[in-house]
């Protein structure tokens, strides 16, 4: 039975950096006698300038330095009778220049045991880096300890884990950095092109396997690395999506698993890269090579094709993976309609034909519901606030409390922890704006005011407004006009109107949206 299946890749780059020794480099091809060398890379990598995603990978690829990007591929699938045409140009870490021949580069990678990149950076291929024993190869290890921490429900172990993630990130971010001591583009293109091999490799051996299903028929080559590109097709390219560090695929006959990619597909990756690294190299980063983990299994997907929007639905567990829809602005009511539209869809029950009507039906109706489920009695308790002085605490410090709290959990703990009835009345400011206010006051020209009428009135408002709808109106308060409440039915009908247009206001924005991933 065929499933849909997403694999992480475990830490790509602080590996990818490890595996091939990035911070040891002899030198970089710089150029070549090839008369035009971004024509040949187009054409070597079958780049159809009328083709919309053929031009984006290249542009996001061809960033100029041509000659290494061309002995680099070359090298990388083993297309030596190709490197050995032409001369090349290389520049050594001290930048001085050398020519040689093909054949003659050739030997020289083979005798020096150097590792070849795919933007054509070489790098020692003898002995790792000690600076990389000591940082990379040290945070890995540790953040696998602290990962193992953080899964049995340790919060420091995954604040601590996190932490070394970022500092291991930084590691490649900085080189390309021209303000860092230490700039070199060709190292930091090293990293990122890389990365993009791993991942189209990976691929095209992922394809290959699930085309023929014989683990022993797999091959690194350059054919089966550009088909890679190409869009998903049931029948002949089995990954719907990828990006650095996760693949997407379409398991045809459900024979992926981890151990197979683990110990049989992407130990091939590096086969040309690596020919000739030492195999006491070769043995001590091989836990560096990529290694992925098995994340979500589904039967059914909904998603765009841009990067880092998808939906994926496993109908039997009702669980699904979810990136690039939600907006965080959202009210999470406009959010969990959306979750339940795509099960809809996965499930075969909405046309797409029929998706921007049915949201904008749904939804209209939704706000019907919800300005009809509005409590009255609240909405009179909050007209009948007159005044109430809070001493320390003012609506402009809510609205920075609540804006500087890191997610939702803490800025409900936030708002438990504000006495109710000096919630109540911050709350009644930021909802209708104080008719006139002097500090922390603030007045309705009708009611009566009581301390059990504020106390009340905070209780239902945590019951009735849920802390989306709060968060939507602190976020407008300063641009909400100072509204005189001449009697309770006006600010009643104010409440009603401006949290309501609120919520009208998202589900227009969200419709459009939609309408534009569509």
């Amino acid at each position: 039975m065929p499933t849909i299946k997403v694999f992480d890749v475990n830490s790509l780059y602080p590996n990818l950096m490890v595996a091939n020794n990035i911070l040891d480099a002899y030198g970089f091809v710089s150029g070549s006698n090839i008369k035009n060398e971004e024509k040949y890379l187009q054409e070597l990598l079958c780049i159809e300038t009328n083709n919309e995603a053929d031009l984006t990978y290249w542009n996001n690829f061809a960033k100029g330095r041509f000659a290494g990007r061309i002995f680099g591929t070359l090298f990388w699938f083993g297309l030596y009778d190709e490197i050995v045409k032409y001369k090349w140009f290389i520049t050594t870490k001290r930048f001085t220049n050398h020519e040689m021949n093909g054949q003659d580069l050739l030997n020289l990678i083979q005798n020096k045991n150097i590792i070849v990149t795919p933007n054509g950076l070489l790098t020692n291929g003898n002995q790792l880096s000690i600076l990389l024993e000591k940082t990379l190869v040290e945070w890995i290890k540790m953040r696998d300890i602290y990962k193992a921490k953080a899964k049995q429900g340790d919060q420091v172990a995954d604040l601590i884990q996190y932490a070394t993630k970022l500092a291991m990130n930084s590691m490649y971010g900085v080189f390309g950095t021209d303000s860092f001591p230490f700039y070199n583009i060709y190292i930091a293109e090293a990293i990122t092109i890389t990365g993009q091999y791993i991942s189209l490799t990976a691929s095209a051996l992922i394809n290959r396997y699930i085309q023929t299903k014989n683990i022993n028929d797999l091959s690194v080559n350059i054919d089966d690395f550009i088909n890679a590109r190409k869009k998903f097709d049931a029948n002949t390219q089995f990954i719907m999506y990828n990006d650095t560090d996760s693949f997407f695929v379409y398991d045809k006959y459900d024979i992926l698993h981890e151990d197979v990619l683990n110990n049989s597909v992407l130990p091939l990756v590096y086969t040309y890269a690596h020919r000739f690294a030492t195999n006491t190299y070769k043995q001590k980063v091989l836990p560096h090579y990529p290694k992925v983990k098995l994340e979500f299994v589904g039967d059914s997907a909904f998603g765009t094709g841009v990067k880092k929007r998808y939906f994926l639905y496993n109908s039997q567990t009702d669980e699904y993976k979810l990136a690039g829809f939600l907006n965080r602005q959202n009210p999470d009511f406009l959010n969990e309609y959306l979750i339940n539209l795509f099960k809809r869809i996965c499930r075969g029950e909405v046309k797409l034909t029929m998706l921007e009507h049915i949201i904008k039906t749904e939804l209209t109706s939704m706000l019907k519901d919800y300005k009809a489920n509005l409590d009255l009695t609240t909405l009179r308790d909050i007209s009948g606030v007159v005044a109430w002085k809070t001493a320390t605490l003012t609506s402009n410090d809510l609205i920075s409390i609540l804006k500087a709290a890191k997610n939702k959990s803490e800025a409900e703990k936030i708002l438990k922890s504000i006495a109710p009835h000096i919630f109540g009345m911050l709350l009644y400011n930021l909802i209708v704006g104080p008719v006139f206010s002097y500090g922390s006051r603030g007045l309705s020209l009708k009611g009566k005011y009581s301390l059990k009428f504020l106390n009340e009135l905070s209780n239902k408002l945590r019951q009735h407004l849920p802390l989306d709808i709060v968060m939507l109106v602190v976020n407008k308060a300063k641009n909400a006009s100072l509204i005189v409440v001449e009697d309770s039915d006006e600010a009643i009908n104010f409440v009603q109107n401006y949290v309501v247009g609120l919520e009208q206001e998202y589900v227009n924005k969200f419709v459009k949206s939609i309408k534009d991933m569509l």
